[in-house]
Parts: structure tokens; C-alpha cells; sequence
């Protein structure tokens, strides 16, 4: 595709339409910035002239006199609904600073997968100097109250893998 005008009036063309790209913005941000302010136009005059009285309105709009049952019997309702909220199961940081308390010297947890409920399971992912750290930590978490199961796989205890172990923990959490 050629050009037809010659290089000086293809470059004036140029300049004026970039000129005018220019304006066009600044007219954008002109009005974006006037819609800003008047936004917040409000705010400035409530922050400015605060109000100092009180509403007459919402003092007469107290709450109607009820009696003791009725409150009692509304308050037990709400207990009776966010129980299974107040009373959910320990805190995942307790948990897992039991986790971290227990490991051995040496032994390095590199990743934490955890799934709450009934049926509760707790991933650990890490290295150990050895396979004696590995079943020592094993044995540790076995006698806390807190898991069901504790199981490491075979291949970890046997020495195949390596420094590697994957530990996972089972139980109510």
C-alpha cells in the first residue's frame, strides 16, 4: 500500500490527530475527576457542617415494650441456632502447633493439607535426616488423643524414598 501524501503533510496529519488524542483524554479526565468530586460533594458538607442536635425522630422510635417470656423465648431461638456455630470444633491453629510441637529435630514440613469435618484428614509433606525421625514422629502423633489414624506409607519406613515422607493424620477436626 502506498502513501500518497508526501512525508511532510503525512507527518502534519499525524501531529494533528495525535493532538487531538490528547485533548480527547484530557476532556476524559476532566470530567472523570468533576464526577469525583461531585461525589463526594456530600461527605466534604457532612464532615464540614456536622450535626450537632439529636433526631427527634429516632428518639420516639424505641423499641416496644415486650415482656421477659417473650425475650426468653427469643433469645433461646437464636441460642438454638448459631449452637452448631458456637460450638465448632478446635481451632486449626491449635492443631496444627500440636503437629509442629511434635516433629523431631531436623525434620522440615514443607506442606499442610487440610480437610475438616467427620471424617478429617491432615496431610503432612516434608523431609527428615532419617527414617528413625520419620517413625519417631509417627509414634508421637499416634498417642495424641486428638487422631484416629496416623499412617505413613511403607515405602517411607523401608528407606526407598529417600528424606521424603508424607504423613497423614485422621480424625474429628
Amino acid at each position: 500500500m502506498a502513501n500518497l501524501l508526501p512525508p511532510r503533510a503525512f507527518k502534519d496529519v499525524q501531529g494533528f490527530y495525535r493532538s487531538r488524542f490528547v485533548f480527547t483524554g484530557a476532556l476524559v479526565a476532566i470530567v472523570c475527576g468533576v464526577i469525583a468530586l461531585l461525589a463526594l460533594l456530600p461527605v466534604y458538607a457532612m464532615v464540614r457542617n456536622p450535626q450537632t442536635e439529636p433526631n427527634p425522630q429516632a428518639a420516639s422510635q424505641l423499641l416496644p415494650e415486650s415482656s421477659d417470656r417473650e425475650d426468653l423465648a427469643r433469645t433461646r431461638l437464636i441460642l438454638k441456632e448459631l449452637q452448631p456455630i458456637a460450638s465448632s470444633t478446635v481451632s486449626v491453629l491449635s492443631i496444627l502447633e500440636e503437629i509442629f510441637v511434635a516433629r523431631p529435630s531436623g525434620t522440615i514440613v514443607s506442606s499442610v493439607s487440610f480437610t475438616r469435618g467427620e471424617d478429617g484428614e491432615i496431610v503432612i509433606r516434608g523431609t527428615s535426616p532419617s527414617r528413625d525421625d520419620i517413625n519417631e514422629y509417627r509414634e508421637t502423633l499416634a498417642k495424641n488423643p486428638r487422631f484416629t489414624g496416623v499412617t505413613v506409607p511403607i515405602g517411607v519406613l523401608a528407606g526407598t524414598v529417600g528424606s521424603r515422607f508424607t504423613l497423614t493424620l485422621k480424625g474429628t477436626f
